[in-house]
This record gives C-alpha cells, structure tokens and sequence, in this order.
C-alpha cells in the first residue's frame, strides 16, 4: 500500500529507471535487484492466493496487467462458461418462444456444471 501511494503521489517510473534507482539507493547490482523483484513478485503471488483475487498493476495510471493465480482464473473461466450457457438458454426462449420450467433449467445447468467440472 505505501507503494502504490508513493507511485499515486510521485508518479511511476519504467523499469530501466528503476534499476538505475535501485542501483544508486541501494547500491545494488543487476542481479541483486532482480532478486528484490522476484521477492516482490512472489509477495504479489502470495497474495493473489490467499484472497484469491487478481491483482491490477498500473503503470501511467492505466491498468496494464493483471496478476490471478491459477484457481482464480479457473473458477473465472468457468463462470464465464456457465454466463455463455445461460445466454444460450435464454435466446433460445425468446427465439422459440420456449418456456423452461424451474426442474428443466435446474437438470440442464447441473449437466453443465457437470461437463465443466469434468473438462477440468
């Protein structure tokens, strides 16, 4: 959090900038500061774990990446599928004038989570 205030209030700076920054505070070589970079990566990491949510890194104030862990994006993707399928269930109602009822819906859906959890 002090991170992102500094960077909000002072600006961000680009990796070479950061390098040289890090070299003259810390009087640090390459390797070792790409040592302190991976331990920040996998404090990010850590994080994106145990909260299991995606963390936007922002460089001039837009977002350009996005870090999830590999559940995260899972259970994303299967949302995602789950969303498509319900699109698809309700343009064919309106299309077809189809009327579901709740235990036709219900069974159709447990068969889609059934197939999504099973591509997994």
């Amino acid at each position: 959090n002090e991170g992102l205030a500094s960077a909000n209030e002072e600006g961000w700076i680009d990796e070479d900038s950061m390098i040289i920054h890090f070299n003259d505070k810390f009087k640090v070589n390459k390797r070792e500061c790409s040592s302190k970079l991976q331990k920040e990566l996998g404090e990010i990491i850590k994080f994106c774990k145990e909260n299991n949510e995606p963390v936007y890194l922002e460089f001039n104030d837009k977002e350009n990446l996005i870090i999830m862990s590999s559940e995260t994006y899972d259970r994303r993707e299967k949302m995602l599928e789950l969303y498509e399928q319900l699109v698809y269930i309700e343009s064919e109602r309106i299309i077809n004038n189809k009327q579901y009822t709740i235990d036709e819906l219900s069974k159709y859906l447990d068969n889609v989570i059934k197939d999504m959890t099973v591509k997994k």
